[in-house]
Order: structure tokens, then C-alpha cells, then sequence
């Protein structure tokens, strides 16, 4: 027996640890177009010394992947969710 699965409660934190880290990681997946496009879009307007848009800068277009991105998150954290709930009920049924 390791020393680490004496304690049980170690676990379930370490457990709940991965879910948070799941979730937080769809969240990025998800908003990572919009975020890399409005900080390209800034950097190269600081270099260009004008505003930029879809029309004239190729960064902000990739802000459009989001229409993609984000319902793909949003569905995955519908998934993990429904999948954490099931693990939680055998987890009680278990007992």
C-alpha cells in the first residue's frame, strides 16, 4: 500500500485537482482563437500604428475559429460533466 492511498481524503482532492484541471483546460481550448486574435490584433496595431480588423490583418480572422472552438467546449464540458456524475453514482452505489 503506497502512503499516499492511506488517506482518502488526499485522494478525493487530488481527484476533484484533475476535474478542476479538465475543466479549466476545455475553457482555454475554447477561447484560445479569440484570445491569440485580440492579442495579435493589439501587437500588430502597435506596429502598424492604426487599427486593424478582419479586412486588413490576417490575426483577427483566426478570431472567427471560435465559431468552431467554442461549441466543441461548451459540448465537451457537457460530456465530462455527465461523465463525472455517472463516476459519482457508482462511486455511491459502491459504498
Amino acid at each position: 500500500m503506497t502512503e499516499i492511498s492511506k488517506y482518502p481524503e488526499v485522494n478525493r482532492r487530488v481527484d476533484l485537482l484533475k476535474i478542476l484541471l479538465v475543466y479549466i483546460l476545455i475553457i482555454i481550448a475554447a477561447f484560445s482563437p479569440v484570445a491569440i486574435a485580440f492579442i495579435g490584433a493589439e501587437i500588430e496595431s502597435a506596429i502598424k500604428g492604426h487599427p486593424v480588423h478582419e479586412g486588413n490583418s490576417g490575426i483577427m480572422a483566426i478570431g472567427w475559429l471560435a465559431l468552431l472552438t467554442l461549441p466543441g467546449g461548451i459540448i465537451l464540458i457537457v460530456i465530462c460533466t455527465a461523465i463525472y456524475i455517472k463516476n459519482v453514482f457508482v462511486f455511491i452505489r459502491g459504498k
